[in-house]
């Protein structure tokens, strides 16, 4: 159990570290806040008719970033979200910039590192850690494992 803490440790650090480079890069400090629903989720988002007709859920609503929006809504399960996101806000006069584009990929990485980091802050809180979880998490960071 030590071996896998001091790995799964060690790619968490990796994770951030090459995260914060790879936004410092891009300029993310620059990216335009906005209120941002959270959830942003099929089960929250309602359609008659093919018009959409409510949004629910605001719980985790909060200013954040658009490119944030779309890494809590879990988009690597549907990837086409992305793009329909994007066409529809430029479709409303309301697109994204291209530092917005950019940033949607290492958003995404960041927020995954911020789900393996809270599941180990509950773990040392309750003493139960999900390693399979923080494990999946950091699989989506990007970053490679470290070796044993």
């Amino acid at each position: 159990m030590a071996d896998f803490d001091a790995r799964v440790a060690e790619w968490v650090r990796q994770a951030a570290e090459e995260l914060q480079r790879d936004l410092g890069r891009l300029g993310a400090h620059a990216l335009p806040t906005t209120v941002v629903h959270g959830d942003f989720a099929p089960w929250n988002v309602h359609y008659e008719g093919g018009r959409l007709a409510s949004v629910i859920d605001f719980g985790l609503t909060h200013l954040d970033s658009r490119p944030y929006e779309l890494a809590i809504a879990r988009t690597y399960r549907a990837p086409e979200a992305v793009e329909g996101y994007c066409d529809e806000l430029a479709r409303h006069g309301w697109p994204l910039d291209d530092l917005e584009r950019a940033a949607i990929a290492p958003v995404y990485r960041a927020f995954r590192v911020d789900m393996a980091m809270w599941q180990l802050d509950h773990g040392r809180r309750t003493g139960v850690y999900d390693l399979a979880m923080i494990e999946r998490q950091l699989v989506r960071t990007g970053t490679s494992q470290p070796r044993r």
